[in-house]
């Protein structure tokens, strides 16, 4: 059975290429309505297209869509039902076994028997540990090995783990606000493009269920740039650079709990530096200053504990550092969640020409509504990742000792040389196109690969462990760079000449933040 969208696909076509040009050829003329000499652009004269489409599409396609929505809060309860009688059904067959175990315990005499003696009890399963390197050697995972048992994570972990010399970590955050009113909307009212594949409206559902219980999200991201030449942002920084790249909230979790925080971990031993970066793409004050007695078992904002550990190292060994990128652009790409988003203005229908072949290489797709919802906030994330892909650059900011030396080295440093603001450039057609070509593409370039939705007190626990763990290592050399986003114009309109083939730009700055321990030298 064909998607509903494969289904709309059709119909469209059949319009647009048979009963269109056939009975309507001048269905895409533009309709004036003069007033005087002057010519005057009324509300009502859209487009002809798109005055049909919403005056006779638009209904139809949110009827059928209140209908396929009908059964999600239904399916919903079902669904956690049957979760939790599962989770009781399983809670329920462990504590039996285990019941059982311990009765045959207490029933059996604590009497060694012949078959005790002659029993294997060698962690290697009675073989030498060279045999195990010979079958790993042949192709056996080792990272299966690993989880075994201490014995072999110390014998493997070692080799496994060599080229754990140097770790780039990448930790995107955001507050939920966003999310929240992006899946209201879709659904309420649908995907933008309903003859395009769109994720499942279900997920959708349920994400913003999950959405609603929690204060902050953590999102995964990737930089599509890089798959040209590599599988994946994370082989062209291991390639370019050495480092070991990870994004993942649970693989950064594990570090920080696991490797880092333990002291008898192998892997451990084996790293030399690690730098983290954090992006807080809303709720940057909230997050950084406004978080006095969030934190766990403090009663300072997290910008407080860090300045608290700079305060009480010895000498110059923690240095805090504060920068501010000059004007950023950036566009929303249509963020009006309020109604339906074909009505609006900009509406997704007035902004096609930016999906069209030719525009940038993208096409018509539902990926950034509803699926990615952000887009603006990712246009920094480009700059951080040309500066990952740049042999050493990101680790020479360790060693970054004053503020003007910040300035030099901050992943933002290139648009010093462009040094204009939205008002010098808002009269020029020329410049204003070029810039939010640019903006589009440098934000339409970073990929949400996955997303984690957190409290906030999970998520102020895990940014405290972090600066904790950092700063009270003593053999790996360490760099901490925290970036938020301030809001500094607010959208503005293109030159006339140009408003049908850009996007409203938006000015933003980051806010940097780098703390560095000059204690521990290079090894």
């Amino acid at each position: 059975m064909p998607h509903s969208y494969q289904l709309f696909a059709s119909i469209k076509d059949f319009f647009d290429n048979h009963i269109i040009p056939r009975f309507f050829p001048r269905f895409d003329e533009f309709v004036y309505v003069y007033d005087g000499e002057e010519v005057t652009i009324d509300p009502k004269d859209l487009e002809l297209k798109y005055k049909f489409a919403i005056k006779y599409i638009r209904p139809v396609l949110q009827a059928y869509w209140n209908v396929k929505t009908l059964h999600y809060p239904l399916r919903y309860c079902i669904d956690k039902s049957l979760i939790n009688t599962n989770k009781k059904f399983k809670s329920l067959v462990t504590d039996t076994l285990s019941k059982c175990k311990i009765h045959k315990r207490k029933g059996k005499p604590n009497v060694k028997t012949s078959d005790d003696y002659h029993r294997v009890n060698d962690l290697t399963g009675g073989l030498p540990m060279e045999v195990w390197d010979l079958i790993i050697m042949m192709g056996a995972d080792p990272k299966v090995f690993i989880r075994v048992n201490t014995q072999f994570y110390n014998f493997i972990g070692p080799k496994l783990y060599k080229d754990f010399k140097d770790i780039q970590v990448l930790l995107v955050l955001t507050k939920t606000t966003k999310i929240r009113a992006n899946d209201a909307n879709f659904l309420k009212y649908g995907p933008d493009y309903p003859h395009k594949p769109c994720i499942n409206g279900y997920e959708i559902f349920k994400r913003r269920k999950e959405g609603l219980k929690h204060d902050f999200e953590f999102l995964e991201v990737t930089r599509i740039y890089d798959t040209i030449r590599y599988k994946s942002s994370h082989e062209a920084i291991k390639h370019n650079t050495g480092a070991i790249f990870i994004t993942c909230l649970k693989s950064i979790e594990f570090l920080f709990d696991h490797i880092l925080g333990n002291e008898k971990s192998a892997l451990k031993y084996m790293i030399q530096s690690v730098t983290v970066d954090i992006s807080i793409l809303d709720g940057f004050q909230e997050v950084m200053y406004q978080s006095s007695g969030k934190l766990p078992s403090s009663n300072l904002s997290l910008n407080g504990m860090i300045e608290n550990m700079v305060n009480n190292a010895s000498g110059s060994k923690l240095t805090k550092l504060q920068t501010e990128s000059i004007e950023l652009f950036a566009t929303n790409l249509n963020d009006n969640f309020d109604n339906s988003r074909w009505r609006q203005d900009p509406g997704t229908l007035q902004t096609n020409y930016l999906f069209k072949p030719g525009y940038n290489g993208h096409v018509p797709t539902n990926e950034k509504f509803p699926q990615h919802v952000y887009f603006m906030e990712l246009n920094h994330l480009d700059d951080l990742f040309a500066l990952y892909i740049k042999h050493g650059k990101r680790k020479e900011m360790a060693d970054i000792k004053s503020e003007s030396e910040l300035k030099k080295k901050s992943p933002f440093r290139i648009h010093r040389k462009r040094r204009r603001s939205i008002n010098t450039v808002k009269n020029n057609d020329y410049i204003y196109t070029g810039l939010s070509d640019r903006a589009v593409s440098k934000s339409w370039d970073i990929f949400i690969q996955d997303r984690h939705f957190k409290s906030e007190v999970e998520t102020f626990d895990s940014l405290a462990k972090i600066v904790q763990t950092l700063f009270s290592e003593t053999n790996i050399k360490v760099s901490l760079l925290i970036n938020g986003l301030r809001l500094t114009q607010e959208q503005v309109t293109p030159p006339e000449s140009c408003r049908d083939l850009c996007e409203p730009l938006s000015g933003h700055k980051v806010i940097s933040t780098l703390v560095n321990n000059h204690a521990i030298p290079d090894k």
